[in-house]
């Protein structure tokens, strides 16, 4: 009987199969690592992605797919990357990489529309189904409600017509209408808090740990541009339409609304600061999200430098 074994050395390196990073940690490491990451897809342009973290770092990234072909469906998508990082003319990219959505239960939605008094546009009915995320019982604040549209004191419900805890404060802002008679969504930016050259809306006693927020925004002026920011994240928005309600569609990202997405902080700001044109906010949904995407794929590569032993024993 023969008994023997060998030991047989190797190295794992980061050019050998992918390895998981915070989208922030890829600026510091070196070119050819294949890296594995989750962000936001924040623009789709023809060749490639610009994808983005919660902390507003950004990369292009683009796809191995045939002609380097990108899906408009996945703008303000989670998504989770996996590419091979590299400097191009000295800027980093991720290229002939695969992306995947990472599906984002959705919950409980509040939503919101500022209505002014006696106007010619009709508020929201309980059975009317506007929004991004296409509900019924929307919460119109009126302008000659309790507290206005800067300190509304009512209570606010969710799509299911359950009371919540949601609360909200304007710092500034008066009402203005088009006068809108149409559809629910034609009706959502038929009016709007008219603020000038910005304001900021305050979110408090949100019920959800986690959630996205989609803030609607509608003017007279085309070529708008204002910035939205919550924390660290800002969206720029250009309202390149003269008209939002008169669209179709009417929903337009970043045109006509923009969304912050996986948001746990509350009480929560809204800070919106005009860049050119005005600041009109016509409405924002509170979205649950009830599966939410994990912060990394924090990877523990135990054998980045070690030793893989392989042992052959035969008798």
């Amino acid at each position: 009987m023969l008994d023997y074994s060998t030991v047989y050395s190797a190295t794992i390196t980061p050019m050998m199969g992918y390895h998981g990073y915070e989208l922030s940690e890829l600026a510091g490491l070196p070119d050819d690592y294949l890296v594995s990451f989750t962000g936001t897809v924040i623009q789709v342009q023809s060749g490639y992605y610009i994808v983005q973290d919660s902390g507003a770092t950004s990369i292009k990234v683009k796809t191995s797919e045939y002609g380097e072909a990108t899906d408009a469906e996945l703008l303000n998508k989670t998504v989770n990357v996996k590419g091979h990082l590299y400097t191009l003319s000295s800027e980093r990219i991720v290229t002939y990489s695969t992306m995947k959505e990472i599906l984002v239960g959705q919950g409980d939605v509040i939503s919101i529309n500022f209505d002014v008094n006696n106007n010619g546009t009709p508020p929201m009915g309980t059975i009317d189904e506007a929004g991004v995320i296409l509900v019924a019982n929307w919460n119109d604040i009126n302008s000659a409600g309790g507290g206005g549209f800067l300190n509304p004191t009512q209570t606010f419900h969710n799509n299911k017509g359950e009371a919540t805890t949601l609360s909200l404060s304007v710092a500034s802002g008066s009402p203005d209408s088009w006068n809108t008679v149409g559809t629910p969504d034609q009706r959502l930016y038929g009016d709007w808090l008219s603020a000038g050259a910005g304001t900021t809306l305050t979110l408090d006693n949100v019920p959800y740990e986690w959630y996205d927020l989609y803030v609607y925004h509608s003017h007279y002026a085309a070529d708008e541009v204002v910035d939205y920011t919550v924390g660290s994240v800002t969206r720029r928005l250009t309202n390149s339409v003269a008209n939002p309600p008169s669209q179709s569609p009417v929903h337009i990202a970043d045109v006509t609304y923009v969304v912050f997405s996986n948001l746990n902080r509350t009480p929560v700001s809204v800070v919106a600061q005009t860049v050119s044109g005005f600041t009109g906010i016509a409405g924002f949904q509170v979205v649950e999200n009830t599966a939410v995407p994990e912060p990394g794929i924090m990877i523990a590569c135990l054998l980045l430098s070690g030793l893989l032993a392989y042992g052959r024993n035969r008798k």
